[in-house]
């Protein structure tokens, strides 16, 4: 079976490149900046939605933050 995650590299790189503080970023999402710790730290499976809002917000495409991990 083949899971798409949030790749945690790619998210703290486009967060960093265009220069958003982690707490400025999760207040835009709305989400709290501990999630928006966790989705840095490490590979999550993570929902449409948010990674809909996520990538509005840093204006890439939602497949530029995913991978494909096979279980």
């Amino acid at each position: 079976m083949t899971t798409a995650l949030l790749d945690h590299r790619k998210f703290r790189s486009a967060l960093a490149q265009q220069g958003f503080k982690q707490e400025v970023f999760a207040e835009m999402v709305g989400i709290t900046d501990r999630h928006v710790r966790n989705l840095c730290c490490k590979d999550i499976d993570i929902a449409c939605s948010l990674l809909y809002r996520i990538c509005t917000i840093l204006q890439i495409p939602m497949l530029e933050l995913l991978i494909c991990v096979e279980e």
